[in-house]
C-alpha cells in the first residue's frame, strides 16, 4: 500500500515550506501544493481534490497522528467496507488511553459498519465534528460533493456531519490514535471569537442537507442537542462586548428549529 501526503502550504511565512521541502527530499510520497493564504477550508478542499488514494485523512498543524493510525484505520475500513471510520482523540498531555470526542452506540458490534440514520437520536452525538479523527472514502466524498465550508472557524462541522449523515456504512475504532494541541498560538481556535456567528452558518448549512435528504424531522432532537453543545463551546471564545449578540443569535436559531 502506497500512502501519499498532499501537504498544502497556505501561504505560510514561518518557515514551514522549508521543513516540508526537507521531508520531500527524503520521501517522494510527499507532494506540496502551494497557494496564497486563503484559510484552512480552502487548503483542505484543494488537498481533497489533489488526493489520489482510496481514502482521505485530514491532518492539521496542531494535530499529531500516532505512527500506526492510518494503517489501523485503513485496515478497519477495508474489513468493514466503511465509508467513514471514527476514532477517539486525546489532548496533548492526556494519558495514551484517553478517549475523547466519541460515543460508542449501545449494543454496537465494532466489527460491523452501520447506517447512522438508524440511530436518529444519536446522529450528532456519535462523534465530535473535527475531521482529523476520522477516515473518509474518497470516492464517497467526491460523489456527494462534500467539502469544507469557506469559514474561518467551524468549517469542519459541515464536512464531518454531512459525511456521517450521508454514509450508510460508518464504523468505530475504540483506540485513540490522534492527539490535539489545544489553544496553540496562531491556530483557528485562538481567533475564533472574532467570527462567532460562523457556528450559526455551519449548523444552517447542515440543516439544509438534512431537509434535502428528508430526515430533518427524524433527527431534529439530536441536531438541536449538538447545536446547543456547539454554542456552549463557542461562547468561551466570544468577547464580552459580543456575548449578548451571540446569545441572541444562537437562541433565535434554536427557537426557529424547535
Amino acid at each position: 500500500m502506497r500512502v501519499e501526503s498532499r501537504v498544502v502550504n497556505d501561504g505560510s511565512t514561518d518557515g514551514s515550506l522549508n521543513i516540508i521541502n526537507l521531508y520531500k527530499g527524503f520521501d517522494d510520497r510527499v507532494k506540496i501544493l502551494n497557494q496564497e493564504n486563503q484559510g484552512a477550508a480552502v487548503a483542505r478542499n484543494n488537498g481533497i481534490v489533489a488526493a489520489k488514494g482510496r481514502y482521505l485523512s485530514i491532518l492539521d498543524s496542531d494535530d499529531l497522528f500516532d505512527s500506526n493510525m492510518l494503517e489501523e484505520m485503513f485496515l478497519h475500513a477495508e474489513k468493514t467496507s466503511s465509508k467513514v471510520v471514527l476514532c477517539p482523540f486525546r489532548y496533548i498531555g492526556d494519558i495514551p488511553t484517553a478517549k475523547r470526542g466519541l460515543t460508542i452506540l449501545d449494543n454496537f458490534d465494532i466489527n460491523q459498519a452501520f447506517d447512522i440514520k438508524n440511530y436518529p437520536d444519536q446522529v450528532f452525538q456519535v462523534a465530535a465534528p473535527n475531521a482529523w479523527s476520522k477516515l473518509f472514502k474518497r470516492d464517497f466524498i467526491l460523489k456527494n460533493n462534500i467539502f469544507f465550508q469557506d469559514l474561518k472557524s467551524c468549517n469542519d462541522i459541515y464536512f464531518s456531519y454531512v459525511a456521517i449523515v450521508l454514509s450508510n456504512r460508518t464504523s468505530f475504532l475504540y483506540e485513540s490514535y490522534v492527539s490535539y494541541r489545544d489553544n496553540r498560538n496562531g491556530s483557528i481556535s485562538s481567533t475564533r471569537g472574532e467570527c462567532f456567528n460562523n457556528i450559526i452558518y455551519a449548523m444552517q448549512a447542515v440543516k439544509k442537507i438534512l431537509i434535502r435528504e428528508g430526515v430533518f424531522n427524524k433527527v431534529k432532537r439530536s441536531f438541536l442537542r449538538r447545536s446547543l453543545n456547539c454554542f456552549a463551546y463557542e461562547i468561551q471564545f466570544v468577547k464580552d462586548a459580543d456575548v449578548n449578540e451571540f446569545i441572541k443569535s444562537s437562541s433565535g436559531f434554536l427557537e426557529d428549529n424547535y
